[in-house]
């Protein structure tokens, strides 16, 4: 639903987007993306190290944004 949905309803989110509601802290460490020229087709593999290096007990999600530096010829945006 996103925000679109609480704009049209002109709803108040609680906790914006982002707004980190944990007690504890992360460090994201040793990124390595795999194979270093990315394809069009084929596999591609993400690895991390993900620490918790606070106080507490917590759960982190990572998140992972694509985008394209050449639009594809057959992109529906094209």
């Amino acid at each position: 639903m996103g925000y679109r949905h609480l704009d049209s309803q002109n709803i108040t989110p609680t906790f914006p987007f982002g707004h980190g509601l944990s007690y504890t802290t992360f460090d994201y460490g040793n990124l390595s993306i795999s194979p270093a020229t990315i394809l069009t087709t084929g596999t591609v593999t993400v690895t991390l190290n993900l620490t918790n290096t606070g106080s507490y007990t917590g759960a982190e999600t990572v998140q992972l944004y694509l985008g394209f530096h050449q639009r594809p010829a057959n992109h529906p945006d094209s």
